[in-house]
């Protein structure tokens, strides 16, 4: 009864992402009559696209069915449910190299029982300072114009998860995007729903979540608006003449998509496929994530445990668009981990170390988390 209970949920949600991908592919392209067909549905908000946690980042990022710890609640807030405590964390990544370029996530949780979790999340993600250009100047540098924008992108999310079974769990999120520089800004409002099922079956897990299902944006702001000289003037606009004029953007959808991954205990667990062990232990993770931008992109990822206190993680991700031109360690991680009971309180250290290809080289991520 309990696996029909959490199969049958996964075939919901399924079917939820299969509807939501079908009106979203069918409003993306339309038909004008003067400039043949044009790609009206463009995204906003690719930094929701960028995955937290040095744990899940170096395992490839195929953890929907295998979370740990506050990193949940932005891969699949189903799996926070079980957390002893209050209990907070925080993730810092340096992008493409020496770029100046950030991403960082903080949140925190609170169970209301044992079964009923919820939680609130930041994420920032920042250009860095960034040289204002001209026609004149297209890389920066006019001595008449030496001011940096920077352009920003944060998402505030508030979370609650629920234990239905002792197998399954759901999750909801509910989040506030806007992104873009002080003087044009676009805002949205988004939902995730998540699910995971632990099967029994062999350590055996299953994850799926539907992500960044919302309103569409368009940037509005001083840096898009305008003064259009009057009919009776169409020289030079006078100070106080003209007609002010904000230029129309684009309606931008969020990216949303659809995540299914599969977690197996091989060795250490109780119920692992080879055997149980006290000291060591084997999990090997994959996922499928699939967008309306991209082709469907699986990715794969190991974790070892010594004693549950030390890790090691690798992972690898494919990409799947036609213009991508990677190399075989192109779309790999590694990284290490601890975790440290200190009396009743329980500390996670993590590194991850990612490579991306030559154009945005690697990033570095550091995770910290405690629970109380």
């Amino acid at each position: 009864m309990r696996i029909r209970i959490g199969l049958t949920t996964l075939v919901l949600l399924v079917s939820v992402a299969t509807t939501a991908s079908a009106q979203r592919q069918g409003t993306q392209l339309q038909s004008d009559p003067n400039r043949g067909i044009t790609r009206v549905g463009t995204r906003g908000a690719n930094f929701l696209e960028i995955g937290v946690g040095a744990r899940e980042l170096a395992l490839g990022g195929a953890v929907v069915a295998a979370v740990d710890g506050l990193s949940s609640l932005y891969w699949n807030s189903s799996a926070i449910v079980g957390i002893k405590g209050v209990s907070g964390a925080a993730s810092y990544a340096e992008l493409y190299g020496n770029s100046g370029v950030t991403h960082s996530f903080l949140a925190a949780a609170v169970p209301l029982s044992p079964a009923d979790v919820i939680g609130a999340s930041l994420i920032r993600f920042s250009s860095g300072d960034v040289r204002v250009t001209s026609e004149q100047w297209p890389t920066g540098g006019d001595p008449e114009r030496a001011e940096t924008v920077e352009w920003s992108g944060t998402a505030f999310g508030l979370h609650y998860s629920r234990a239905i079974t002792d197998r399954l769990n759901v999750g909801f999120t509910a989040k506030y995007i806007q992104e873009g520089i002080p003087q044009a800004t676009a805002n949205y409002v988004g939902l995730d729903l998540s699910t995971v099922f632990e099967t029994g079956i062999y350590g055996i897990t299953m994850g799926a979540a539907v992500v960044n299902v919302g309103t569409t944006g368009q940037f509005r702001g001083g840096a898009i608006e305008t003064v259009m000289p009057s009919s009776a003037n169409q020289g030079p606009i006078p100070s106080g003449d003209g007609v002010p004029v904000e230029i129309k953007t684009a309606r931008l959808q969020l990216p949303t998509a659809f995540r299914f991954g599969i977690r197996a205990e091989l060795y250490g667990a109780p119920d692992a496929i080879i055997g149980p062990s006290a000291e060591h232990g084997l999990a090997v993770v994959g996922s499928i994530q699939d967008a309306t931008t991209t082709f469907m992109e699986p990715a794969f990822g190991a974790e070892y445990s010594y004693r549950g206190m030390f890790f090691a993680r690798v992972g690898k991700q494919f990409r799947n668009e036609p213009r991508a031109n990677w190399g075989f360690t192109d779309g790999m991680s590694a990284g290490l981990g601890m975790r440290l009971p200190l009396g009743d309180r329980r500390i996670a250290v993590d590194y991850a170390y990612t490579t991306l290809g030559d154009a945005l080289g690697h990033n570095q991520v550091f995770s910290f988390e405690i629970g109380f």
